[in-house]
């Protein structure tokens, strides 16, 4: 299992809930499994690069395009940064 898609349970949050019900402290739906969607932030903790240097690498065909979630957000697929991670040699 990829680090995107494993579940964390931490003490000050109550475990999730299957796929479709509703997170009962948050009132959010929550998502199947490989339907997360990561904002910039969660990137540059995941990949423990810059927000610009994500940006750039987005410019430059380097790095996955995001979706947009709304006028103000977007958002990458889990599964389309596991792919891209994949497929990044190693070192």
């Amino acid at each position: 299992m990829s680090p995107l898609t494993q579940e964390v349970h931490s003490p000050l949050q109550p475990p999730l809930q299957k796929p479709g019900e509703v997170h009962s402290q948050l009132r959010l739906p929550v998502l199947a499994p490989g339907r997360q969607i990561l904002r910039v932030a969660d990137l540059v903790a995941l990949l423990n690069l810059s927000r610009t240097t994500i940006w750039r690498m987005r410019r430059a065909g380097e790095f996955p395009q995001p979706i947009r979630l709304s006028a103000n957000a977007v958002g990458w697929p889990a599964h389309v940064i596991d792919e891209w991670l994949a497929q990044r040699p190693q070192a």
